[in-house]
Formats: structure tokens, sequence, C-alpha cells
């Protein structure tokens, strides 16, 4: 199947995959080829990208939409961080960077992406 995944600024993904992970807003959702079209909102947390039965690529997203129709997968968001392309050090400065802002709900975002950074159990 195809997927594209797209931000206002860039295209993050767009090439063949074997199956998807996505954050549902009802829960997380598994798509494979075939898989029956589909419309859902997207909550934070991983977009997990399987080539070949291998986790090959971890996307966190906070939010955004998926549409998936003929073997066509479309991910939009406002916002995505390549989990395994930031290192640990950045996202510990955003935390303490936005904890001095008083931006609590960043904060919090930015501790789920340490945690999926530091506790890589998808592969």
């Amino acid at each position: 199947m195809k997927l594209n995944f797209i931000t206002p600024s860039t295209t993050i993904y767009s090439d063949e995959v074997s199956s998807i992970i996505v954050p549902g807003s009802e829960g997380d959702i598994g798509l494979l080829k075939n898989h029956t079209p589909i419309i859902c909102s997207l909550r934070s947390g991983l977009v997990l990208i399987y080539k070949e039965k291998k986790c090959f690529k971890r996307i966190f997203v906070n939010d955004g939409i998926l549409e998936f129709s003929e073997n066509n997968a479309i991910i939009l968001t406002e916002d995505a961080t390549d989990i395994d392309a930031i290192e640990l050090s950045e996202i510990e400065s955003n935390i303490i960077r936005l904890e001095e802002a008083g931006n609590l709900e960043l904060v919090e975002i930015e501790r789920v992406k340490l945690f999926n950074k530091k506790n890589q159990f998808y592969n």
C-alpha cells in the first residue's frame, strides 16, 4: 500500500509500506493492504511504519487525520517528529525551555517523545 505522510510545510514520507499502526482517537489502528476504507482523527502518539515485517520508521504526531481507501493511506498533521532522528538531548532541552515558559501542554508532548525515544519497543 502507498503511504503519504504530510504536514503543511513538508511531506514526511511518501512510499510503499507493508503496514502502519496509527494512534486513532478511539485507540490504535493497524492497517494492511486491502483494509476497509476509513477516515479517522488521530491523537498524540506514534505512527509505526512497517516494511517487510519490520518497523523501520517511528513518527510522533500531536494529532491529525488519517484517510485510507484503495490501498492509499494519507496522514495529515500539523506537526510530526521522526523519533529516530531526534537526539535525547534536544528533547530534554525542549522540556526545560517549555517548563520555564509555563507551557505544560507542550511539556507533556515532549515527555511522551522522550519516553518513546528511550523505550524503543517496536522493531
